[in-house]
């Protein structure tokens, strides 16, 4: 026969579980997604050709490209 505590321990253990599974869910599909732009001259409005981009996580670059011959990067 399972005692009330028992039973109050393994509640609280399922609801750690779910909640630590759902918060690593969010880190997961939070990493995903494209960025796309132009890149163009502040004073000409022209596209600036093979700039490059990065994108960073506080003082860590995550990840980078370079825009093509018309500014615009994928």
């Amino acid at each position: 026969m399972k005692t009330i505590l028992s039973i109050l321990l393994e509640d609280i253990k399922r609801k750690h579980l779910f909640i630590y599974l759902f918060l690593v869910s969010i880190g997961v599909f939070g990493q995903s997604g494209t960025v796309t732009g132009e890149i163009l001259d502040q004073n000409t409005q022209e596209p600036i050709p093979y700039v490059n981009v990065i994108i960073k996580s506080g003082e860590k670059i995550t990840t980078g490209g370079i825009t093509n011959d018309k500014g615009v990067f994928l």
